[in-house]
């Protein structure tokens, strides 16, 4: 009888078991196409903010979320309309593969492109996030050929210390890049963020992300290469 007794609870512990490995299995498939479905959706969307106008006295921010959370730009680049198609995370494929998607919009006067650091964070070669990098940059100026392109350089962020070689030796490339370019020139604005050849008290507490003044700060050599579109006259 006790034998009987032990052969039921073991079936149904079994059998519990086997219910709470089921639903785990749902659970786990529910978020991974969760996950996949926004991550298909971000590749084939165009880049965020859809403009409505350009020209004159109008810059796109491209690129990751150093852009992105930049939301005191209009401020810091005073005289100029600010469309921010900065993405949260990005790395260069997906900003490529969807500025690839992007088309039909007015072109800006200028463009801010700083994207790499997070490729970097990643792991992937300096070589290749050069590649990379000049890729997007040709795309832009194909999508906007009489636009000036200014190409930031990478910021020395704080937990991101140990990239900083790389970092140093994308930047090498991409003002290389952009002095054998028309209407493109490349921005030092991680220079700013520096105080004593090490990262300034400029970021949250994550170590990437700005802090106001250090946009404030980023932000001037930025507008002083805007100016080179249009003198004063946006300023």
């Amino acid at each position: 009888m006790h034998v009987a007794r032990s052969s039921a609870i073991i079936r149904e512990i079994a059998a519990t078991v086997g219910k709470l490995a089921l639903a785990a299995g749902v659970f786990v498939a529910i978020i991974a196409g969760y996950f996949f479905f926004i991550s298909w959706q971000h590749g084939h969307s165009p880049l965020p903010g859809r403009i409505a106008a350009g020209g004159r006295c109008t810059v796109w921010l491209v690129g990751s979320s150093s852009l992105h959370r930049w939301d005191s730009a209009e401020r810091d680049l005073a005289g100029w309309t600010v469309y921010n198609r900065g993405i949260e995370g990005a790395r260069l494929p997906e900003l490529a593969l969807r500025l690839g998607r992007t088309g039909g919009e007015p072109a800006p006067a200028a463009i801010v492109l700083y994207a790499g650091e997070n490729d970097i964070a990643d792991g992937t070669d300096p070589a290749a996030v050069s590649r990379g990098l000049v890729g997007l940059a040709k795309a832009l100026r194909a999508r906007a050929p009489d636009s000036m392109l200014l190409i930031v350089s990478m910021k020395p962020s704080p937990t991101r210390w140990l990239n900083r070689p790389a970092q140093l030796a994308v930047d090498a490339a991409m003002r290389r890049f952009a002095a054998s370019q028309p209407r493109t020139a490349f921005v030092p604005a991680g220079e700013q963020l520096l105080v004593g050849a090490r990262p300034g008290n400029f970021y949250h507490e994550d170590g990437i992300h700005l802090v106001e003044e250090g946009y404030r700060r980023w932000s001037r050599p930025i507008a002083t290469g805007l100016r080179q579109v249009h003198d004063k006259d946006c300023n």
